[in-house]
């Protein structure tokens, strides 16, 4: 999806990834937020693949992979550890803008809180985004929710911005393979 036009996420770039969300009716401590949420992009980002060799040599590669694969096991064994601690909510279908989230629930919310949101299934560590909700009951026990981000710092917007800019240009580099949906 690009540009959205409706009411819920009216500017900028719109995906749809499959991500679990979790509810919270108490205030989020903007500071204890913050440095959950860089930290999570930090890991988010080291899940990312590698630019491609440069033709430095094939020791310099040699170790950049080796260098590569401990690190792929040090994020696969945090990751371990971290679900091991936390079970995950169930995965839905949600729309992703930088300004909001449009998601649902089996319950109405109330129109403040905070949520927890996991974008990355190998990693089961969520951004912890403060929200306010709008939400309309779309058949009899699903509520669909837009819940728009209160108060995000800029640097956590950036980084945001910046994974739903790349999680867009995979979908539509899917749906040009015919993967499309």
């Amino acid at each position: 999806m690009t540009a959205s036009n409706d009411e819920c996420l009216p500017d900028g770039v719109v995906v749809t990834p499959e991500a679990g969300v979790l509810w919270h009716d108490a205030p989020l401590d903007p500071a204890a937020g913050y440095e959950h949420n860089l930290t999570t992009f930090l890991l988010l980002d080291s899940l990312l693949e590698l630019p491609p060799a440069s033709d430095a040599g094939e020791s310099d590669n040699a170790a950049l992979k080796g260098l590569e694969m401990k690190l792929d096991l040090l994020i696969q064994l945090v990751t371990q550890l971290l679900g091991q601690q936390q079970s995950l909510p169930a995965s839905q279908l949600v729309r992703l803008a930088a300004s909001g989230i449009e998601w649902h629930c089996d319950a109405p919310i109330s129109p403040r809180g905070w949520l927890e949101l996991f974008l990355e299934p190998r990693l089961p560590r969520a951004l912890k985004l403060a929200v306010e909700n709008r939400q309309d009951e779309v058949e009899p026990g699903v509520w669909r929710i837009c819940s728009r981000f209160a108060s995000l710092e800029d640097e956590i917007r950036v980084r945001l911005e910046k994974w739903i800019f790349r999680r867009h240009r995979r979908e539509i580099a899917h749906q040009r393979q015919g993967g499309g949906r």
